[in-house]
């Protein structure tokens, strides 16, 4: 499976890092996972958020 660090998810929703933070902190943006001490985001369930209109 492929995962995407916070920055990288950002910029594929053309947002900033803090405001995905503060999509996951409220349970709004797409799945997160952690890896350690990394968030992720897998690129699968980002794809999907994508589709379902979740970037505008």
């Amino acid at each position: 499976m492929n995962y995407l660090s916070r920055s990288e998810a950002a910029r594929r929703l053309n947002r900033c890092r803090k405001t995905m933070r503060s999509l996951e902190a409220q349970g709004l943006g797409p799945r997160t996972i952690k890896i350690g001490s990394r968030t992720v985001y897998p690129l699968v369930d980002l794809e999907a958020y994508i589709a379902a209109g979740g970037d505008r």
